[in-house]
């Protein structure tokens, strides 16, 4: 567990091989932290490198959990 005024405050993170994963609660100081998804408590932050990118995208639709947004 981490903390950083800039994702809100506790937060989990993680470095794979493969890229980096943070967990957040979705708050920042009492706003929602995407507010074009206020109604998700928690944000799963998921950076990939291009080469794992397909084999990750796969292991999240096995879990049931959908990719909501991509950066360029």
């Amino acid at each position: 567990m981490r903390d950083s005024l800039y994702l809100g405050g506790d937060y989990y993170r993680s470095l794979p091989d493969w890229g980096e994963v943070i967990v957040q609660r979705n708050d920042d100081l009492g706003e929602p932290a995407e507010p074009a998804y206020a109604h998700l408590p928690t944000l799963v932050r998921v950076e990939v490198t291009a080469a794992s990118e397909p084999a990750v995208n796969e292991a999240l639709r096995r879990l049931g959990l959908i990719l909501i947004d991509r950066e360029p």
